[in-house]
């Protein structure tokens, strides 16, 4: 009896002990002096016996950058399921005369598969091997020439462009592709440029894919320099495109890269192209949103091939892992597809808060994108704990928490807390934006213990490489506990 008292008072003087040591961590960090002028938020408890471990501020809600991926992925793993695979499809809108001629259009239904020409799921120089197969089937039906159109058609995704709150800045940079009916290539455009003397403007000389009509407003100079340090801006379905910054000089050909203003009429003149080199002749490209066409009734017409994307959990870890906007927009666009048959980007988002109203108290939680780009996200700690209680209870905890990066160790978190007490126990989103930092996830702690932890700082003073060490001792109580 004596050791069995002794075991307990252990026991609850380690639990005690591992509490107050959260406690004090988070109480130095609010009152560290470069975060007089911060807002943070905090939240985290025991998975197991829902005991409160420490909070602050843990119902203030504020946009915590990429850490709103774990909404969108989840979301969409629960709804759509792992082995989900988004689809492309060619269909033949008339026929193929004996001398192998196709008179009418090739149609490209878009599925929103944005693993299609992925460089996350190909290698390098291979982005677009995908169209062999294409090809393949072409020649295989006889088809050595079309008297008509590629048509690309992705429509059924709507033309909406960027999600409401995205900066004007965001818009055109490679992060700041946004979804489409028609993806590929992670919807990027190369900007290819010759740069000369220091001082002088780079001569833009090619881009891939191509755009006819682009209007490149270019205000980039030559450095000595060996850094890049030019930007591209320019909205979504605008074929003005700006260029502004430093380029090393001396360069035949440097490559930036950009968001595509247009990847369904782009896609049809890559395929275009594409086929040209096989030697199937094909009369133009168009685009449904570009031409303002209708799109047909496909159940009228010849299904000739059908592509099948990634599979959804694949493209789930890669959007955890390395934090791919492109993606995460992509996955609230196919859940809108599934469940109401338009995958826009509105009907994804309300179907995701559909969701979460049921599972949590979503009083305070606005959803405004799937990335966590947007400046008008607003989520609270104490909404990304009671999300990650419920993903804990889920038959797909085990699954979804392989798509997390993991500290000291992988993606985003490959720096945070290595070497230290966090270093492999930490399994968690990161977000960061201007003066934004901020990390959601899993701890399983030294003594077995499962947490669940939210934390969110915004408009601290210090250089953005030097927030993460001052959050890492709460961190890395959470892993000691």
């Amino acid at each position: 009896m004596r050791n069995y008292i002794f075991f307990v008072l252990v026991f609850l003087t380690n639990y005690v002990s591992g509490q107050n040591k959260i406690a004090d961590k988070l109480e130095q960090l609010v009152k560290n002096p470069q975060l007089e002028n911060a807002t943070l938020t905090f939240f985290a408890i025991d998975l197991d016996s829902k005991d409160t471990l420490a909070k602050w501020n843990h119902k203030t809600s504020q946009a915590s950058a990429s850490n709103a991926k774990l909404f969108s992925t989840y979301t969409a793993l629960e709804l759509l399921g792992p082995n989900y695979q988004a689809k492309t499809r060619l269909y033949l809108d008339g026929t193929i005369s004996i001398d192998s001629i196709f008179t009418g259009d090739l149609w490209v239904r878009g599925g929103g598969d944005v693993s299609l020409g992925s460089k996350y799921f190909t290698s390098d120089g291979m982005e677009l091997e995908f169209l062999n197969q294409w090809a393949d089937t072409l020649i295989k039906l006889g088809i050595k020439e079309i008297k008509g159109s590629i048509i690309a058609d992705g429509s059924e995704f709507g033309y909406d462009g960027a999600p409401d709150g995205w900066a004007w800045s965001d818009h055109g940079n490679t992060y700041g592709a946004p979804p489409s009916g028609i993806c590929f290539y992670d919807n990027i455009m190369n900007y290819y440029f010759k740069t000369g003397a220091a001082g002088s403007t780079c001569t833009l000389t090619k881009t891939f894919p191509e755009l006819p009509g682009l209007t490149f407003h270019n205000y980039i100079k030559a450095s000595g320099n060996s850094v890049d340090n030019a930007y591209l801006y320019g909205g979504p379905y605008s074929y003005d495109r700006f260029g502004k910054g430093l380029l090393p000089a001396y360069q035949s050909s440097f490559q930036v890269k950009s968001a595509m203003p247009d990847p369904e009429f782009q896609f049809a003149i890559v395929f275009k192209n594409y086929l040209t080199k096989r030697g199937i002749k094909v009369n133009s490209a168009k685009s449904v949103r570009k031409e303002d066409l209708k799109s047909p009734n496909y159940t009228n017409l010849k299904l000739a091939y059908t592509h099948l994307g990634t599979p959804l959990l694949e493209i789930i870890k890669k959007t955890n892992m390395h934090s791919v906007n492109f993606f995460a927009e992509g996955l609230v666009n196919l859940i809108a597809y599934e469940k109401t048959g338009h995958g826009s980007t509105d009907n994804g988002l309300q179907q995701m808060e559909s969701f979460w109203a049921k599972k949590i108290n979503a009083k305070g939680l606005f959803i405004k994108d799937g990335s966590g780009l947007s400046r008008n996200n607003a989520m609270s700690p104490s909404h990304y704990v009671e999300m990650l209680n419920y993903i804990y209870k889920s038959k797909y905890y085990t699954t979804f928490l392989s798509s997390l990066p993991v500290a000291g160790t992988s993606g985003t978190l490959s720096s945070v807390c290595s070497g230290q007490m966090g270093q492999g126990k930490i399994k968690a989103k990161s977000g960061t934006l201007t003066r934004v930092k901020a990390y959601s996830g899993f701890v399983n702690s030294q003594n077995g213990k499962n947490i669940a932890f939210s934390i969110s700082i915004h408009n601290f003073t210090c250089a953005k490489h030097e927030i993460v060490p001052l959050m890492e001792p709460v961190l890395n109580a959470l892993a000691g506990y």
